[in-house]
């Protein structure tokens, strides 16, 4: 078994220990996720990977940046700047829907990377070019950022696995409780109807409203 083991750890990469952790993060999410699970995926020692990563914190931030690494950005410079932000943030959900276990990390760790430094740097550039200042620039990455970010981890699977009679207990509770409340009652009932993409359209469109606002404000 040892030397089996040794001969795993010669075969290791950083890139091969990247594409594994990333599928082990995707099936099993961060609670499922640790280094000596890992080596156990690689078939290899958990302490070889430190060889590639000085820690779990480094490890993570490659999973993530081999992720973004995955966005397309518009190219063409002729399209006009709201439109090509839209192109970004729904580029960036897209890659980031298929690694939802890792949307949690881009909360809790700043993140440092080429790819993230590329997108974080064509949407200020795209935003000074249309006239925006420093300050609302970095008002507005924010904002998306935290849109972005929020509606991704709206959209996950709920982690509680309740019964079909469970769940009409509690939808039947939130209708006698809304009932008292009727104007939220008519938006809320409205609002079970909209699909997640259109939610998410909706709500960038509303974003880019207001900077495009700002814009008309300054002509």
């Amino acid at each position: 078994m040892r030397g089996k083991r040794q001969k795993k750890n010669a075969d290791l990469s950083r890139e091969r220990v990247l594409e594994v952790a990333v599928s082990l993060l995707d099936r099993e999410g961060l609670s499922g996720f640790s280094m000596r699970r890992l080596g156990a995926e690689l078939e290899a020692d958990p302490m070889a990977v430190y060889y590639y990563f000085p820690n779990k914190g480094a490890l993570l931030d490659g999973v993530l940046e081999r992720i973004l690494a995955r966005v397309v950005l518009p190219e063409d410079v002729r399209i006009a700047w709201p439109e090509q932000i839209r192109m970004v943030m729904r580029e960036l959900r897209r890659v980031l829907r298929n690694h939802a276990h890792v949307v949690p990390l881009l909360i809790a760790r700043p993140l440092w990377t080429p790819a993230s430094l590329q997108i974080g740097d064509m949407l200020a550039r795209l935003l000074l070019e249309a006239g925006f200042t420093e300050d609302q620039a970095a008002d507005a990455i924010l904002s998306l950022s935290s849109y972005l970010v929020g509606h991704l981890l709206a959209e996950q699977e709920p982690t509680d696995r309740t019964t079909i009679s469970e769940q009409e207990a509690r939808a039947h509770l939130m209708q006698s409780a809304i009932e008292k409340y009727p104007a939220f009652q008519h938006v809320f009932i409205r609002s079970q109807g909209y699909s997640i993409e259109r939610r998410f359209e909706r709500g960038l469109e509303l974003l880019l409203q207001g900077l495009l606002s700002q814009e008309r404000g300054r002509s």
